[in-house]
C-alpha cells in the first residue's frame, strides 16, 4: 500500500460516528501525523509501514503522546463515573 493509496480520514469518519452514538471520547490524530511525517520524512522515518499501514515505533511514540496529553487535558481530572473510554482512529489490533 503506497502514502497516496491511504485515506486515514475513512477511519475518523467511521469510528466518530461510532463515538458519537456510543459517548465515547474520540481522538482526531490525523493532523499531528500528517505534520510529524513531514517532519520525519527528511530522516526517512516513517510512522506508518508501507506494506500495511500499521504504525511503526514512531508511531506508537506519537500516538502515547496524543493520548497522554488527552489524558491529562480532559480524563485525569474526572471522577471515575465521568470517565469515558477513548478511541483513536486507526488503531490496529
Amino acid at each position: 500500500m503506497t502514502d497516496s493509496e491511504w485515506r486515514p480520514e475513512q477511519d475518523w469518519v467511521e469510528l466518530a460516528a461510532i463515538c458519537r452514538r456510543k459517548h465515547i471520547d474520540c481522538i482526531d490524530p490525523t493532523a499531528r501525523f500528517r505534520n510529524e511525517a513531514l517532519r520525519l520524512a527528511g530522516q526517512g522515518v516513517r510512522l506508518y509501514f508501507a506494506e500495511d499501514a500499521h504504525w511503526t515505533a514512531e508511531g506508537h511514540r506519537l500516538t502515547g503522546q496524543i493520548l497522554a496529553e488527552h489524558i491529562e487535558r480532559h480524563v485525569a481530572n474526572r471522577g471515575p463515573s465521568e470517565r469515558a473510554t477513548i478511541a483513536v482512529p486507526g488503531a490496529k489490533h
